[in-house]
């Protein structure tokens, strides 16, 4: 039984490590066939090269939009705070005029 069990789980390493490797060689593959396309020339490349631009400046657009409106959120909580704060300065400053 032991027996058994040891040379499955020998066979299930080599499986995996077969399986790495495998997946391995296809993504050094699909690389090579992706530069091969982006540096090949003709119409095909260039296209793939363009909209790879153009999500590349639609993404930088997207980062820089999600920035400004974090930096106005940011800027609108600051002075609510402030209005905040000065508010509640002039009702006790109001309370103390009544009183006096």
């Amino acid at each position: 039984m032991l027996e058994t069990w040891k040379s499955q789980s020998h066979s299930l390493r080599l499986s995996r490590r077969n399986s790495n490797l495998q997946a391995k060689d296809n993504m050094r593959k699909t690389a090579q066939k992706e530069r091969e396309l982006l540096v090949g020339g003709g119409e095909e490349s260039t296209v793939r090269r363009r909209n790879l631009q153009t999500k590349a400046g639609m993404t930088s657009a997207a980062e820089s939009i999600t920035e400004s409106l974090r930096r106005t959120r940011q800027l609108m909580d600051h002075f609510f705070r402030k209005k905040h704060k000065h508010t509640h300065d002039f009702r006790g400053i109001n309370g103390s005029l009544k009183e006096g």
